[in-house]
């Protein structure tokens, strides 16, 4: 979350205040979303993709797989292969946060058509 502190940037702090007789209060952040992404992280409840049954399905698992990783966050990810018919619900350490260039990269890989 580094990138996000910057000086005169708002940005949007999850988490609790710590306050202890003989110190100042301190922000103990859980999350940090810039505010532009945070009307999309608090909207979405979970990421909802398709495979179109056009992909072959174990090579597209596994390109997601690698996208997923690049967009570390708490929202569920559920995968529908149109070809099998199969409905799958990512591992919570695949749980992405839904960021406008998360969405980018994954709609150029599966299609805008093909995400919710």
């Amino acid at each position: 979350h580094r990138e996000l502190l910057a000086e005169d940037r708002i940005i949007v702090i999850k988490g609790t205040v710590n306050c202890k007789e003989e110190e100042e209060p301190k922000i103990l952040a859980d999350k940090i979303f810039a505010i532009e992404d945070y009307d999309t992280a608090i909207r979405k409840k979970h990421v909802k993709l398709r495979i179109p049954d056009t992909m072959d399905e174990e090579v597209a698992l596994s390109d997601i797989k690698e996208i997923l990783c690049c967009h570390p966050g708490d929202c569920p990810v559920l995968i529908y292969g149109a070809f099998s018919g199969k409905c799958f619900k990512v591992d919570t350490k695949l749980w992405v946060n839904p960021s406008e260039d998360f969405y980018r990269e994954m709609e150029a890989f599966v299609g805008k058509e093909n995400i919710k």
